[in-house]
């Protein structure tokens, strides 16, 4: 458990930290992959084509070689609605071949794009990942939900009453948030597939901030019943909590490690917020310097390599990126509220009440909704 004491140690050696930030480094990353498109066979051949050859390149991690030694080579057979894709290496193996059948031309494009993704890059594609995220647009806070790309948008709760903090469970089923519908903030769950709904936390005082572990099996959160904000770790019933903090810091936040055995959350022992990291079971936390006096809501890379936060600087809010080997901060750009996409290539964040997409090797930017009201706290399902 976290000791009023240590925390009061741990502030000078946080503040030591501060410094200029560093340029972002991802070393080893493949920043684009060439790829040749061999002509789709089949009735569908064409319209699949196209719209593989779209949804690669609105990645921003592909460039199309009409033929080179070098490429990738990507092939399918289109009819029915069904894919048969193949992708081969430049040397000609064939790294995989795959049917995809579900009803929807879309959502087959969508799998074979990520499973290409998969297999030149070793990581997840984001085709079919969802996001949620709350807006203002109904008259008061409730949750939404879109695909990675900004479409199929939906409205997730119809409280009538404020709703914050979504939480996706890693394969976007299951969704924690909270909800001040019984006039308390109260943490509440959905199956998304049925849209049963019970509440999981109703202790006095706030209850807030609950993320999905990566393995979906526990919950950290923030409640307040015992006095000052402090984490807790249940399981998604809301059972067997376990408290980690003990301090008046106002400890908030929580964000998981890819490997579930750390938290990295925010606390407040000097008047300005900054991040620390502890055990998931518990114990002394360590102080993350990122080179900011206000740093909150941490997000942690899929890779475990980078943390991405929130920074304030003469009242603007920006997102950074810590690089956790060599301690180096990067200020990626303007906004708030960060979360990292399944493939560790992108951040989706709020900027001017917009949700954006930044892909940070490219250092591109793309809006995904706007025009529904104002937006916040995005999560990005893995």
């Amino acid at each position: 458990m976290f000791y009023r004491s240590q925390f009061q140690i741990l502030v000078a050696v946080l503040l030591a930290g501060q410094g200029l930030a560093a340029p972002l480094e991802m070393p080893g990353e493949l920043r684009k992959a060439r790829i040749e498109m061999l002509p789709f066979e089949g009735s569908l051949g064409a319209t699949a084509q196209q719209k593989v050859q779209e949804e690669l390149l609105a990645s921003g991690d592909y460039m199309i070689r009409e033929s080179g030694g070098d490429a990738y080579k990507v092939s399918a057979v289109a009819s029915g609605g069904k894919i048969r894709g193949t992708v081969a290496a430049a040397s000609g193996k064939v790294l995989f071949t795959e049917t995809y059948d579900h009803l929807s031309l879309r959502i087959n494009v969508l799998q074979f794009c990520d499973e290409i993704h998969g297999a030149i890059f070793g990581r997840p594609g984001i085709g079919l990942t969802q996001i949620a995220f709350v807006s203002d647009a109904p008259g008061n806070k409730e949750i939404f939900m879109c695909d990675a790309d900004g479409s199929n948008v939906r409205q997730i709760t119809r409280d009538r009453a404020t709703c914050a903090s979504p939480s996706l469970r890693s394969d976007a089923l299951l969704l924690a948030f909270t909800s001040y519908v019984s006039g308390y903030p109260d943490i509440y769950m959905i199956d998304l597939r049925t849209n049963a709904r019970r509440r999981i936390v109703n202790a006095p005082g706030t209850n807030s901030g609950a993320a999905f572990s990566p393995d979906g099996q526990r919950l950290a959160m923030t409640m307040s019943f015992a006095g000052s904000p402090e984490l807790y770790v249940t399981n998604p019933g809301g059972f067997g909590g376990h408290r980690l903090t003990n301090s008046p810091w106002g400890e908030a936040s929580p964000a998981w490690s890819p490997d579930g055995k750390q938290l990295v959350f925010s606390a407040n022992p000097t008047g300005r917020p900054q991040l620390f990291t502890m055990a998931s079971t518990g114990g002394v936390p360590t102080p993350l310097a990122t080179g900011y006096s206000h740093t909150t809501e941490p997000t942690w890379s899929p890779d475990g390599q980078h943390i991405a936060a929130t920074v304030k600087i003469k009242g603007r809010k920006s997102i950074v990126i810590t690089n956790l080997t060599t301690s180096q901060t990067h200020l990626l750009a303007d906004g708030e509220d960060p979360c990292w996409a399944a493939d560790g290539r992108h951040l989706v964040y709020v900027h001017e009440g917009k949700l954006i997409v930044h892909h940070i090797l490219q250092g591109t930017t793309r809006t995904v909704i706007s025009n529904l009201g104002h937006l916040a706290q995005p999560s990005w399902s893995r």
